[in-house]
C-alpha cells in the first residue's frame, strides 16, 4: 500500500468514526487527478452536513450543546417564513436523572442567529428572542417552503451562573458586575433613624442578564422589584447610622454566547 493509498484509508476511517458518533462532518470530494497535489480549491469543497445516526429525543433533533432543539412546523405567509420548535434541555437537573428531558427553561440552550438558504440563492437571516419557541425570516415573494436547502443556527446563548460580591458607597456608587450589568447606588435617604437605598441592576441587550441582588449584612432588608431595564432594589437600615460601604452580592445568570454552526432538519415538515 503505497503513502497516498494508506492517507485515505486513514480519512476514510477518520470520517466513518464521526459519522458513527452521530458528529456531522463536511464531505471533501476531491476531482483533482495531479497524484502530486497537496490542496484542494474552494470550489471542490461541498458542505453536506449529514443526520446524526444517533438521537437523545427525536430523530429530527439539533443538538445544541445540552439542549435538544426539535422542529415542530414550517410556514410561510405573507412572504414571512416561520420556524416554531421546542427546545429540550439535556442537562442534569435537581431532582431528575441526567437525560431525563425538560421542556421548561431551566439549563435551557436558545438559538439566537439563524440562517435560510433556498433554491434561489437568497439567503435570509434572523434572531430569535431569548426564551421564544419560534424564529421568522422575511423571504422573497413566491418563495415556498419546498424551496428550502438549508437552515442553521450560527449563533446560541446559554445561560450562565454567577455570584458576585461587590461595594457600593456615595463615593464609588456605580459597579461594572461584568457579562454587561451594571449596579448603580442611585439614592440615599435619611428619615430619622430609617436609612433607605434604592440601587438599580441594569444589563445590556447584548449580554441580557437575570440578576438580584442582596445586601450581606443581615440588618439591611431587601426589597426587589423588576422592570423592563432591569431590577430595582431597595435596602432599609433601621438601626442607625449605615456604613458607609454597603455590602452587597449578585446572584443569578448571564446569557453567554456559543459560536459554531448547527444545521436543522426540517426534511419531514417540507
Amino acid at each position: 500500500m503505497n503513502a497516498r493509498a494508506l492517507s485515505l484509508t486513514i480519512v476514510a476511517f477518520l470520517l466513518g468514526a464521526l459519522a458513527a458518533g452521530g458528529i456531522g462532518v463536511r464531505v471533501i470530494r476531491e476531482v483533482r487527478t495531479d497524484p502530486d497535489a497537496t490542496s484542494l480549491p474552494l470550489s471542490n469543497i461541498t458542505p453536506e452536513t449529514k443526520r446524526p445516526a444517533f438521537y437523545q429525543v427525536d430523530p429530527n433533533e439539533t443538538l445544541l450543546a445540552s439542549t435538544a432543539l426539535i422542529p415542530e412546523s414550517v410556514d410561510i405567509e405573507d412572504e414571512t417564513l416561520r420556524i416554531t420548535y421546542d427546545l429540550i434541555s439535556l442537562a442534569p437537573q435537581h431532582g431528575a436523572e441526567s437525560g431525563a428531558g425538560t421542556s421548561n427553561d431551566i439549563a435551557v440552550v436558545y438559538p439566537r442567529t439563524w440562517v435560510v438558504l433556498t433554491r434561489s440563492g437568497s439567503v435570509a437571516e434572523a434572531t430569535a428572542a431569548l426564551g421564544s419557541r419560534f424564529v421568522q425570516f422575511d423571504v422573497d415573494q413566491g418563495t415556498e417552503v419546498s424551496d428550502i436547502v438549508s437552515v442553521s443556527i450560527t449563533e446560541a446563548s446559554a445561560p450562565y451562573p454567577i455570584e458576585i460580591p461587590f461595594t457600593l458607597s456615595k463615593s464609588s456608587s456605580v459597579v461594572d458586575l461584568g457579562f454587561g450589568a451594571t449596579a448603580e447606588l442611585v439614592e440615599v435617604v435619611v428619615d430619622g433613624s430609617t436609612t433607605v437605598v434604592h440601587v438599580v441592576v441594569t444589563s445590556s441587550d447584548e449580554r441580557p442578564s437575570d440578576l438580584s441582588i442582596s445586601a450581606i449584612d443581615p440588618r439591611w432588608t431587601t426589597t426587589v422589584s423588576s422592570g423592563a431595564t432591569g431590577e430595582s432594589v431597595t435596602l432599609r437600615w433601621n438601626d442607625g447610622q449605615p456604613p458607609d460601604d454597603i455590602r452587597l452580592r449578585a446572584f443569578g445568570s448571564v446569557m453567554v454566547p456559543i459560536g459554531g454552526e448547527f444545521s436543522v432538519f426540517l426534511d419531514d415538515l417540507q
